[in-house]
């Protein structure tokens, strides 16, 4: 489809703009049904703003992607609230063995 790329850091503003953008300019704003979208926060608010443009009742077209909520999960059974300690061990870890290579 030849969908542009969003650029900037994803607000709200950012997401919904772009969105009616490509709904208004394929002439497919009609047929917009689901949105599938993780849980962050500016999801729902950009998710509100397309709904109060095209009419619809935000809540009732918004779905969550359920491969994100399942590694949610799976993150938290294995390692509790200290994933992104975790993570960057592994990151300073790879970073420690990149250098000794060198």
């Amino acid at each position: 489809m030849g969908l542009p790329e969003i650029a900037e850091r994803y607000f709200r503003e950012t997401i919904s703009a772009q969105i009616l953008s490509i709904l208004f300019e394929f002439k497919i704003k009609e047929k917009a049904g689901y949105f599938y979208l993780d849980n962050a926060a500016n999801n729902n608010t950009a998710i509100e703003t397309i709904a109060d443009k095209l009419s619809f009742e935000p809540k009732a077209r918004r779905r969550r992607y359920f491969g994100h909520i399942i590694n949610l999960v799976a993150k938290a059974i294995l390692f509790g609230k200290g994933c992104e300690a975790f993570e960057a061990d592994i990151q300073a870890q790879k970073l420690a063995e990149a250098k000794h290579k060198l």
